[in-house]
């Protein structure tokens, strides 16, 4: 009976580590895309003015290409415009172009006061999924939908599982 509960054990402790390390990195992979596009993303859409929009989605697009967030999409079934890094990509940069042309115009203009809510329109419609955009371009789609979708919650069933096992067994 030593040897089963020893195994037990073992396939307990492995399975927990295996999860956990998975949780981990979901929390990881979450800080970074809060970090590196998220926040910035969040920043340029309370800007209070086009020289400070312009700067946030500047930083954003640099981030968008250092990280190759330029192709690709973070959806897993409905691909569509919406989800589309490319699209997501080329509105950035079609913003920041017109941020540059309200740059010049004076602030007490009601064509800056117009153009800035037009821009803060499209910005609030504008939406990036960084963390999905991860998993769905750096592993297979059928992975990131099962570590997502199903090893997240399945794999808890399984830790509390195997632990029971353990104490029955001791």
């Amino acid at each position: 009976m030593e040897k089963e509960a020893y195994a037990c054990l073992f396939v307990a402790i492995l399975v927990t580590a295996a999860w956990v390390g998975t949780i981990v990195h979901f929390v990881y992979i979450d800080i970074w895309a809060k970090n590196n596009v998220n926040s910035l993303l969040d920043r340029a859409k309370t800007a209070a003015d086009a020289h400070d929009m312009k700067m946030y989605l500047e930083q954003l697009r640099a981030n968008m290409e250092k990280y190759g967030m330029t192709q690709g999409y973070f959806a897993f079934v409905y691909k569509n415009p919406n989800t589309d890094m490319r699209e997501c990509y080329r509105i950035v940069c079609n913003l920041i172009d017109r941020l540059e042309r309200v740059e010049k115009l004076r602030k007490d203009s009601t064509e800056y006061q117009l153009m800035i809510m037009d821009i803060r329109k499209d910005l609030n419609s504008l939406e990036i999924n960084a963390w999905k955009w991860y998993y769905i371009n750096h592993f297979s789609e059928a992975l990131a939908w099962f570590v997502i979708y199903i090893w997240s919650w399945l794999g808890l069933l399984v830790v509390i599982l195997a632990w029971i096992l353990v104490l029955c067994w001791w």
